[in-house]
């Protein structure tokens, strides 16, 4: 698991300090992909270890690399904090499932209990990038960056195509000048505002991102399933059926 860990905080350092550019790129995919197998290690971690000290090594392992990669900062303890209480409502929820479950369901455990922890990654995950260079770049921009030439020359050349009958060089012309205009425009309304980016953007990425969790869910879910059962047919784990005690109501 803190394989796992560093592989994802390291990637997603890549991304946001490293590639120069918020874009998309192999540092998406392999974050995304080391997430997944970290979210699958950590739920069968407090699955198999319920002890609480044990519980906290776990959270801990799966956060000290952010730390390590991202620096001691005010708002990284803070992610370090509302992560290991997000991680202990998910431990609390397992240990609820486990202890209550009369069948024994490794895909609804995980789908009932992860949204805490996945929230938590989340929220440090939208720490780290408020706190990257590809964030401060932004913030340093005195511009607005230009609109597209592609996209601005097929909206034109169609406008004007259906009205106005131009030839090459007046077209190439109309669009440059709407460029100009368009893009003086913009930046008359929004580079003031430009100071304010870094924490905009970092809200927008954590909104976008926790509303994919359903997707970590049922991929971590799979994940778990899959390892449960192989860790059964090794024998490492089993599933025993005991009579227990129940209270009712009776009236």
């Amino acid at each position: 698991m803190a394989v796992l860990a560093l592989g994802f905080w390291y990637n997603i350092d890549q991304w946001l300090n490293h590639s120069g550019s918020l874009s998309y790129s192999n540092w998406n995919v392999l974050s995304l992909m080391f997430l997944i197998f970290l979210l699958s290690s950590i739920s069968i971690g407090l699955i198999l270890f319920r002890n609480k000290y044990l519980s906290l090594g776990i959270l801990a392992l799966a956060i000290l690399p952010q730390l390590l990669l991202f620096g001691f900062s005010f708002l990284n303890i803070l992610g370090l904090v509302l992560f290991i209480f997000l991680g202990y409502n998910t431990r609390s929820r397992i240990n609820n499932e486990v202890e209550q479950r009369i069948k024994f369901r490794t895909g609804s455990i995980i789908r009932n209990s992860l949204k805490p922890l996945i929230l938590g990654i989340f929220l440090v995950v939208s720490f780290s990038a408020y706190q990257s260079s590809a964030f401060e770049s932004v913030q340093k921009r005195d511009r607005v960056p230009s609109i597209s030439e592609t996209f601005a020359r097929e909206i034109i050349g169609r406008m004007i195509g259906q009205d106005y009958k131009l030839d090459a060089q007046q077209t190439d012309q109309v669009i440059k000048q709407t460029i100009t205009e368009t893009n003086k425009q913009i930046n008359n309304m929004f580079s003031p505002y430009l100071k304010y980016a870094p924490p905009v953007l970092a809200f927008v990425l954590f909104v976008v991102l926790y509303g994919l969790n359903w997707i970590f869910l049922w991929l971590s879910a799979l994940l778990c399933v899959g390892a449960v059962a192989l860790l059964r047919m090794m024998r490492f784990i089993r599933i025993e059926e005991r009579d227990i005690k129940a209270e009712m109501l009776i009236v």
